[in-house]
């Protein structure tokens, strides 16, 4: 239900949302989760991830690199 708020919230046109949870559900009990671990600031790879990406790009013929950040 949260998910598919955010999901309207942030999809053209973006505005605003309404949720409304039961009093019951906002009461209850929920028992905690263990956090999600720390990523490391520093990202790491090995060398020889990269020597074997670089080469499955050299042998492409139509090679395509997508990214995100």
């Amino acid at each position: 239900m949260i998910l598919r708020g955010f999901q309207i919230a942030y999809s053209e046109p973006r505005g605003p949302i309404y949720i409304m949870i039961p009093r019951g559900v906002s009461v209850e009990y929920v028992e905690p989760r263990k956090p999600y671990p720390k990523a490391s600031s520093e990202p790491r790879i090995s060398r020889r991830a990269v020597e074997e990406s670089s080469e499955m790009i050299n042998e492409a013929e139509r090679p395509a690199i997508i990214t995100w950040g």
